[in-house]
């Protein structure tokens, strides 16, 4: 169960822990980067100005951090009903991750689309979309490379197996989805901006 203890390991406290405080110091960057990216995008279309770019890169940028967190979570439960064995340790950390991401990312949604003109101005959602479906098809594409590898390799690799197909059954899903929302994203007509206020 050595393979098993290293993804209770690295699902539990490596990607919630130092993964997580990884991830966030990514952000740092990814915050100017898409602020200037979307702004300098408005400029080029002559678009009229979001006044509230910047808590939305904010709250966007968190629920992509919780999305994935929540993805990490579901796949240790579906590792947790494979290993029967060993269902206590793993299902308690994926009940965190599920329940901690899962609120998270319950408040990022609710604060965007009742606090924010996301409706009004969608491109900060699609760009970071754009992002969840680029991050999540990766990772999808990799178990799928890897569940190959592991099924057509000469020694016995069923522990490998059944951690790749709890992966793909989790990941597969949400890249599918993700790329239909980036989808809907680009065949939406673009919003009628609000009526400009007029001059005193």
């Amino acid at each position: 169960m050595d393979l098993l203890d290293n993804w209770l390991f690295r699902s539990g406290f490596g990607l919630s822990g130092f993964g997580l405080f990884g991830m966030m110091v990514w952000g740092l960057y990814l915050f100017p980067l898409a602020y200037l990216v979307l702004r300098w995008r408005a400029y080029r279309e002559q678009a009229p100005a979001d006044p509230q770019l910047g808590i939305k890169v904010v709250l966007y940028y968190f629920r992509f951090l919780t999305h994935q967190l929540l993805l990490i979570g579901l796949a240790s439960a579906a590792i947790g009903v494979l290993f029967s064995g060993e269902r206590g340790p793993i299902f308690r950390i994926a009940a965190g991750l599920i329940v901690g991401g899962g609120s998270l990312y319950a408040g990022c949604v609710a604060a965007l689309y009742q606090r924010t003109n996301a409706a009004q101005f969608p491109a900060v959602g699609r760009f970071f979309t754009g992002a969840g479906a680029l991050v999540t098809g990766l990772v999808a594409m990799c178990v799928w490379i890897g569940f190959f590898l592991a099924l057509f390799s000469p020694g016995r690799a069923g522990e490998v197996v059944k951690i790749l197909v709890a992966l793909m059954f989790v990941y597969a899903p949400a890249a599918v989805l993700l790329g239909r929302s980036l989808l809907q994203y680009s065949l939406a007509a673009p919003a009628a901006p609000p009526p400009a206020k007029p001059l005193e």
